[in-house]
Formats: structure tokens, C-alpha cells, sequence
């Protein structure tokens, strides 16, 4: 009998000896498993992020579209002073019948402007167009820089925010434990016990909320630079603590502020196009002056003799072009083009309002985002202090699980609103850059 139980002894030990370790082989299995994640975790700067973007991404493609259309605007301005080549051929006949049958007259002729007012307005319009699409190109560039560096900021607090959910997730857990300790040993109820366990699935449903956030933020900095790395692997560095702007006026918003901003800037050469355009107007009423040169050919068929082109002699002359008829029309292209310069005006006048509203609301946002960082701060201090205090003091009985679970539930709320603050104020600080066309980190 004693042989039997010392068998099963040994047949139980044995068991429990396959159970540990079936258990040790499983985390084993499980560390290895995640090694490879953590082995390819890639920490990107914003700089970096940037820098993608900008070599990536499709809106870069169109700011370089937007500067070869300068380019091709102000060829064509050019192109209003080169010689203009025509060629032409025509057979008359006395019948229907015997059209076409008998010779042909052609005429080619090279007509070189000499005095012509819209073929200069032109190509000062093709300068201003010019400067216009590099504008509009800094213009989408800039758009595209503040979205990622947004984009940055969001993923770094969605960080935050689950490295936050994942420590209060280990107080709740922690607290549950202390409850239940109490518990068995008569000191708690079990309704203390009960909410100690619903405060751990609240705190995991927060975690579970934290990692979908996190995984949005990840997937939308990565569409914005192509996917030139994996969502899972990305990660920021840590943001740096928020610092205030100098040297920026808080009270008097000036021009000499917003020169360098893009949208005022695409507006200014809008505005100087549609002056341009009246120009361009008045231009057409003027008379133009060119010299012309030309051959004549008569020969049986529809297609000249190009073989006799030294035997013709060439035919030169000055051509000068008053549009007498086509006054009526030009007249309305006046008037057309001076309402189109008007509303640009009061457009860029609009703008120029609107942007230094939002530039003095942007320096009042930067004060109040440093100042709510700093009281985040401050506050994420003393929550973790009193938690940490709380929960020693129920642990010695001093304390209600009510002030343990307040506890717990400040810190958590402390340590988001800290996250938050500071990615605020990092995005803010990029709105602010891009009203004011320059960075200030860069001083």
C-alpha cells in the first residue's frame, strides 16, 4: 500500500515536473515569437518621417508638376517674340468641273514681331506665372510638411496614451490583488472586491481602445510616406518638453510677420496676374508692327516645287496690325479683366485678415499649451505620489477602496492629460510655422 502511494507521488510529481515544464517551453516560445518584433522596431525622427514624405509621397509629385508648369508658362511667354512661319496653297477655276485641275498659287511667308505690346505683357505674365507655380509648389510642400509632422505628433501621444494604458492597466491589476489579499483575510468585502475587478476590465477596455488609436495613428504616417515602412515596426522618438516661442509679438500682428507665409504669397502673385491681365487688355488695342518675309510658288500641283526655291526671289515687308473691328470685344475684355483684378484684391485683403486673425490666435494658443504642459506636468507628479501613497495605505488598512480606485483613476487621467498636452503643443507650434512660412525650431 505504501509502494502504491509512494507511486503515485512520484507519478504526480512527475506530472506537475511535464506541466512546468510545457509552460516554461511555452513563454520560451512565446519570447522567441516577439523577438522578431522587437528586433525590427524602427524609431524614426520627425526629421526622417519628413524627409520620407517629401522623396515618397504623391503630394510631392504634384509640388514638382506645379514647378515644371512655371517653367513651360514662361517658355510660352517667350514664345510671343519668335518668328511665326505660314505656308498656304490655292487653285481657282472658272467651273465646278475643272476644279482643282488647273495650277496652284503657294505662298510661304515668315512674319517677325517687332513692336508688338501683348507679346511683351506676355512674357511678363509668363515671369509672374512662373514665380506663381513655385509659389503654389512651396505652397503644397509646406501643406504637406505641417500634415506630417502632425501625423508625427499623433502617433508619439498614441504612444503615450498606450504606454499610459498599459501601466494603469497594471495598477488595476495590482489594486485587484491588494483587494483580494484583503479580502481572504476578512478586512474587505465583496463588494470591494467586485469593483477592485471591474476597475482591471475597465482599465483593459482602455487598453484594447489605446491600441486601436495607436494602430490608426501608425497606419495614416505610414500611407503618408508610401508605406516605406512596415505600420507594426513604427515607432517616434520621444517628444521633447514643450518650449516657448521668443521674439514673436503677442500683440501686434505686422506684415513683416506673415511675408514668408505660402497662402498670402500664391494670393500676392493671383493678384498681380489678374493686374497683368488688365495689361494684357489694354495691350490688344495697340497696334503691332512686324517684318515679313515670304516666297511665292505656281506650280501644277497641290504640293509646291521646293527644287526652284532659289530661282523665286524672295519678297520682304513691313506688316503693322490695328484691330479696328475687334474694338467692341476688346473693350468688354477691358472691363472683364478690371472686376477680375478687383476681386483678387479684395481676396488677398480678405486673406491677409483672416491669416493674422489666425496667427495672434496661434501665439495665444502656443502660450496656453505651454502653460497647460507645465500644469500637467506638475499635476502627473502629485496623482502618481498620492497613488502611490493610496495604495500602501490600504495595504496597511488606512485607506477605503474608494480612495484607492480615485486614486488609480487620477493617475491614469493625469498621465493622458500629459501626453496630450504635449503633443498639442507640438502640433500647434507646426500650425504655427506654417503661418509664418518659416520654422522656429530652425532659430
Amino acid at each position: 500500500m505504501e509502494n502504491k502511494d509512494l507511486n503515485l507521488q512520484v507519478l504526480a510529481v512527475s506530472n506537475v515536473s511535464k506541466g512546468v515544464e510545457i509552460r516554461i517551453l511555452s513563454r520560451i516560445g512565446l519570447i522567441i515569437s516577439v523577438m522578431p518584433l522587437v528586433l525590427t522596431a524602427r524609431k524614426i525622427s520627425i526629421e526622417e518621417a519628413v524627409n520620407t514624405a517629401l522623396e515618397e509621397s504623391i503630394t510631392a509629385d504634384q509640388a514638382r508638376l506645379q514647378k515644371i508648369q512655371g517653367g513651360e508658362a514662361l517658355v510660352e511667354g517667350f514664345a510671343g517674340f519668335l518668328p511665326r512661319v505660314s505656308a498656304s496653297t490655292s487653285s481657282s477655276s472658272t467651273s465646278l468641273d475643272s476644279l482643282g485641275s488647273g495650277s496652284w498659287s503657294s505662298q510661304v511667308s515668315l512674319a517677325q514681331p517687332v513692336v508688338d505690346a501683348t507679346a511683351i505683357i506676355g512674357l511678363v505674365s509668363g515671369f509672374n506665372q512662373n514665380a506663381m507655380y513655385r509659389k503654389q509648389s512651396v505652397q503644397t510642400l509646406s501643406k504637406l510638411i505641417v500634415e506630417v509632422e502632425k501625423s508625427y505628433y499623433n502617433l508619439a501621444k498614441r504612444e503615450s496614451l498606450m504606454r499610459s494604458a498599459e501601466k494603469a492597466y497594471e495598477r488595476a491589476q495590482e489594486s485587484e490583488k491588494a483587494v483580494k489579499k484583503r479580502f481572504e483575510l476578512g478586512d474587505a468585502s465583496k463588494a470591494d472586491a467586485l469593483s477592485a475587478e471591474a476597475a482591471t476590465l475597465s482599465a483593459q477596455m482602455q487598453l484594447t481602445l489605446a491600441e486601436g488609436q495607436l494602430k490608426d495613428a501608425r497606419t495614416h504616417l505610414s500611407d503618408l510616406m508610401l508605406g516605406r515602412y512596415e505600420e507594426s515596426s513604427l515607432e517616434t522618438e520621444e517628444l521633447a518638453d514643450p518650449e516657448m516661442p521668443d521674439s514673436l509679438p503677442s500683440t501686434i500682428v505686422s506684415d513683416e510677420l506673415l511675408k514668408d507665409n505660402p497662402d498670402l504669397a500664391v494670393l500676392k502673385r493671383q493678384t498681380r496676374s489678374s493686374n497683368i491681365s488688365v495689361w494684357q487688355a489694354w495691350a490688344a488695342l495697340l497696334p503691332s508692327l512686324s517684318i515679313t518675309a515670304g516666297k511665292n510658288f505656281t506650280q501644277e500641283g497641290a504640293i509646291p516645287v521646293f527644287s526652284t526655291w532659289d530661282d523665286i526671289p524672295t519678297g520682304y515687308g513691313i506688316s503693322i496690325s490695328v484691330p479696328f473691328i475687334d474694338i467692341p470685344s476688346r473693350a468688354i475684355g477691358i472691363s472683364r479683366a478690371h472686376i477680375a483684378r478687383r476681386q483678387a484684391h479684395l481676396a488677398q485683403s480678405a486673406q491677409e485678415l483672416t491669416t493674422k486673425e489666425l496667427l495672434s490666435t496661434l501665439l495665444y494658443t502656443q502660450d496656453v499649451a505651454y502653460k497647460s504642459f507645465e500644469f500637467a506636468k506638475k499635476s502627473e507628479a502629485l496623482a502618481r505620489e498620492k497613488y502611490n501613497l493610496t495604495i500602501r495605505s490600504y495595504e496597511l488598512e488606512a485607506s477605503s477602496i474608494v480612495e484607492l480606485m480615485q486614486a488609480q483613476a487620477d493617475l491614469a487621467d493625469a498621465e493622458r492629460a500629459l501626453a496630450e498636452a504635449k503633443a498639442n503643443y507640438w502640433s500647434s507650434r507646426a500650425d504655427l510655422n506654417y503661418v509664418l512660412g518659416r520654422s522656429l525650431e530652425a532659430r
